[in-house]
């Protein structure tokens, strides 16, 4: 959940960066699409665990950055008889 409009960033060195203009408060989604040993490892495995750094600056203020551990799972649509 943001506060205010801003601009937010998701990095990893084993994700590709996103950045995103936020217009309001309120929840977004953030696409995460791995890269290098991750992306192999879901490829594989289906899932992986990732230390990404998530940072908002928001139009006025300073700008916030924390880290969290994410467990990612492969996207793979429902199986239909």
């Amino acid at each position: 959940m943001l506060p205010a409009a801003g601009q937010l960033s998701v990095s990893s060195p084993t994700i590709e960066r996103q950045q995103l203009t936020v217009r309001g408060a309120g929840p977004i989604r953030v696409p995460i699409l791995p890269k290098g040993p991750l992306a192999k490892r879901m490829s594989k495995y289906g899932e992986g665990k990732v230390r990404v750094t998530v940072t908002f600056t928001p139009t006025v203020g300073a700008p916030t950055t924390l880290e969290k551990l994410l467990k990612l799972l492969k996207n793979v649509p429902p199986i239909r008889d």
